[in-house]
């Protein structure tokens, strides 16, 4: 049984509770602590406590200038004398990449978040070449906060030291120890992509070398994540069927002793309606087919 420790003002470890030989009587709900001659007797009390819930208009700060913190901003700020700008170094490359994937829905909030924040002024049509990718995350309540992964925008690809500017040396590890083919025939996991019987998209990939240590009822689950991972874009709030020749991975959702791998993958899955039933290997050619598919590396 977990409790939240914030609920207690003291928490009494086991230590403390043996070096003043404490009694704890579970039936009495009472402690009983010797001190010197005398006994102290703690007696527990059921209390019912609501947390405050913090809310914004209870910072300090907030309430001491509230003509900063507007409940609802109208506009953009004022003009002021002094425009701030970034000064880009000449002949640097722009940062622009290619946007998210987005679900329908995703785009229909896009359209709309774009909207209000222009009809408010927020924001204006742009034709730069510098970009930063939107992507959103889910609120509680259901709706989508809208994100600017500017993760691109701010990479430091270099080091600056007393020795100077130079090249991270993390970034060109995997070049200097670029590992020689050995063989031709690759271990891959694949999936189709189908809709009413129509092959809508193919996908498949080599495993990585964490992975080639999966057990095969793991490796089974990572090829249904990378699949909704990779279709997130269509598969996302429609229901769907995953089709898997592993038997056993139609009752993953009804394990309960589960490593932390495979915790991590069901809470992804719970972020999609699908539902995964056995498909027999030998009729699921497609999706075999593109996991035991030979390449070849170049030399």
């Amino acid at each position: 049984m977990s409790i939240k420790l914030d609920s207690f003002d003291i928490v009494v470890g086991m230590d403390w509770l043996s070096k003043y030989h404490a009694k704890i009587i579970c039936d009495e709900k009472v402690v009983h602590i010797p001190i010197d001659s005398e006994t102290l007797i703690i007696r527990a009390q059921v209390m019912e406590k609501k947390s405050e819930d913090k809310r914004l208009e209870n910072i300090p700060e907030v309430k001491e200038f509230p003509d900063v913190f507007p409940e609802d901003l109208l506009g953009l700020p004022p003009f002021r004398q002094v425009e701030f700008q970034i000064d880009l170094i000449p002949g640097v490359e722009p940062v622009a990449r290619a946007p998210y994937r987005l679900a329908p829905s995703e785009m229909q909030e896009l359209s709309d978040q774009l909207k209000e924040l222009a009809d408010r002024g927020f924001i204006r049509p742009s034709t730069s070449p510098w970009g930063a990718l939107v992507l959103f995350v889910k609120k509680k309540d259901g709706s989508f906060r809208m994100c600017i992964d500017y993760r691109e925008l701010n990479k430091q690809p270099h080091l600056i030291d007393s020795q100077g500017l130079h090249v991270d040396p993390v970034k060109i590890e995997e070049v200097k120890n670029w590992a020689s083919p050995t063989t031709p025939t690759e271990i891959r996991m694949g999936a189709v992509l189908m809709k009413r019987e129509k092959v809508i998209a193919y996908a498949s990939r080599q495993l990585k070398p964490n992975e080639e240590n999966y057990t095969t009822h793991d490796l089974e689950l990572r090829a249904v994540v990378f699949a909704l991972k990779n279709w997130r874009h269509y598969l996302y709030v429609t229901k769907c069927t995953v089709f898997t020749d592993h038997k056993s991975l139609q009752h993953i959702l009804d394990k309960k002793e589960l490593n932390m791998r495979q915790r991590r993958w069901l809470e992804l899955l719970e972020n999609y309606d699908c539902e995964i039933r056995y498909h027999p290997g030998k009729a699921n050619v497609m999706a075999d087919a593109l996991s035991e598919k030979e390449r070849i590396k170049p030399l």
